[in-house]
């Protein structure tokens, strides 16, 4: 598969509807109608500034907020702007650590979208030519989602 058109320099959107299939690619300010004007205008400097180190400090505060307004999917931006941060710094350790946390947040909270942040590792790789690390987290990512859909959920606790 060719990663890069040596024409256009862009990446081939095979490899990218791969990694980050359309129906989870983040779309800016996608359903956020009805987010509390607060949060929104967090996540409005957040995403603005993504490579500024204070959104590392913004985003816990926008967490927070959000959870006290019960915003669940806001909660999974936080997390995902902190993931998010690392990428577009290449700190690929950060980003590593982070990755399970949006993760586990994303599955505890039905939150699937957010779920897909391994794919900022894989793109990681794939932007800075190490391909062979990019093809092992791919297989990874795959392997985690055939167990993840071929496991059954978890029973919900339900109040008597």
């Amino acid at each position: 598969m060719q990663l890069f058109s040596p024409k256009t320099n862009e990446k081939s959107s095979a490899f990218i509807d791969a990694v980050y299939p359309d129906s989870v690619r983040p779309r800016a300010d996608r359903n956020l109608q009805n987010v509390d004007s607060t949060l929104y205008a967090y996540y409005r400097w957040c995403n603005n500034n993504i490579r500024d180190s204070v959104v590392l400090l913004k985003a816990d505060p926008l967490f927070r907020l959000a959870g006290e307004k019960n915003d669940i999917r806001m909660q999974a931006v936080a997390l995902s702007f902190k993931a998010d941060h690392y990428y577009f710094n290449n700190e690929p350790d950060s980003l590593k650590a982070w990755i399970p946390r949006v993760q586990a947040f994303a599955r505890a909270n039905e939150q699937p979208t957010y779920y897909f942040t391994w794919s900022r590792l894989i793109l990681y790789y794939t932007k800075h030519g190490q391909y062979t690390l990019a093809q092992y987290e791919l297989e990874r990512y795959m392997a985690q989602a055939d167990r993840t859909t071929t496991s059954p959920p978890s029973p919900k606790p339900t109040s008597s």
